[in-house]
């Protein structure tokens, strides 16, 4: 049979009054398959190879991944890396972070060479987009409700010395107080110039 060509030659492992083969895959030399001597079936083989070594990968790889429960897709990797960074204040830079890039292959190790890690450029620019859509959403939720609302605008300086403002809206609704950040921004000029 041609499966024998995937394989290394095969090693005699005995099992018992048994004696079986082992079929060490060259692809892969941590997988094996077993073959015992008097069998003159190569499903198990034909199988792996199969496996190993697809007609159509690209198919293949969505049906396995399906069949393990993997969800990935580039896009909502990417998504959930921006709402990750803003939601949880991390630098845009931590997703080239080697521990977390390891981590992040290890989580998808069947196919870990198609995980793609977005440059912390492009998370900037995901999280300022998401930011934008945001923005229109908050504008029409406040346009549609009649209840008084307060705008409120808080400054403060980080220890390396930036000052920022925040700007946001609170209202009370349903018995809920609701807030919205509008935009933080850091502040360039003096504060006593903001309110002189």
């Amino acid at each position: 049979s041609s499966c024998y060509t995937h394989f290394l030659p095969p090693l005699i492992v005995q099992a018992g009054p048994k004696v079986k083969y082992k079929f060490v895959c060259k692809r892969h030399p941590n997988q094996s398959c077993t073959h015992n001597r008097e069998d003159n079936s190569t499903s198990n083989l034909i199988r792996h190879v199969e496996l190993c070594s697809p007609q159509n990968p690209e198919v293949t790889e969505k049906i396995i991944s399906f069949g393990n429960g993997v969800t990935y897709s580039a896009p909502r990797f990417r998504f959930l890396l921006a709402l990750w960074c803003s939601r949880h204040h991390r630098p845009f830079q931590i997703v080239e972070d080697e521990e977390l890039v390891e981590m992040f292959k290890m989580l998808y190790a069947l196919f870990y060479h198609r995980v793609e890690i977005p440059h912390p450029t492009t998370i900037s620019r995901d999280v300022h987009d998401m930011f934008l859509l945001c923005q229109k959403n908050v504008i029409s939720i406040l346009k549609g409700l009649a209840l008084s609302r307060a705008l409120h605008i808080t400054s403060w300086s980080s220890p390396n010395i930036y000052s920022f403002l925040g700007i946001t809206i609170h209202q009370f609704c349903d018995g809920r107080m609701l807030t919205y950040i509008l935009d933080f921004i850091k502040y360039v000029y003096h504060l006593n110039l903001l309110w002189s």
